[in-house]
């Protein structure tokens, strides 16, 4: 056997080692849970929420910045739920 045909199967063992495609998917989340995954994050925190959800917090991040979610968000809940309190 030359060293090209050794290089070439061992180039075809490293490939078939990664799994197929279906074992590194991404997972798949409906709008709901995103939503309610947001929610709850805009409460308690990303990383809180990440490890609620057993999800990532750059996911949780994501999807706070894709519904239009900001740091600004926080302090405008907390306010509301304090006008609420006091009436």
């Amino acid at each position: 056997m030359t060293k090209r045909n050794k290089k070439s199967q061992s180039r075809q063992k490293n490939s078939n080692s990664r799994g197929s495609a279906k074992n590194n998917a991404r997972p798949k989340y409906s709008d709901a849970f995103r939503r309610k995954v947001v929610t709850y994050s805009v409460r308690n925190g990303i990383a809180q929420a990440a490890d609620k959800f057993e999800g990532s917090t750059p996911s949780v991040t994501n999807w706070r910045k894709s519904y239009g979610v900001t740091r600004a968000t926080r302090s405008s809940e907390t306010k509301q739920s304090r006008l609420l309190w006091t009436q």
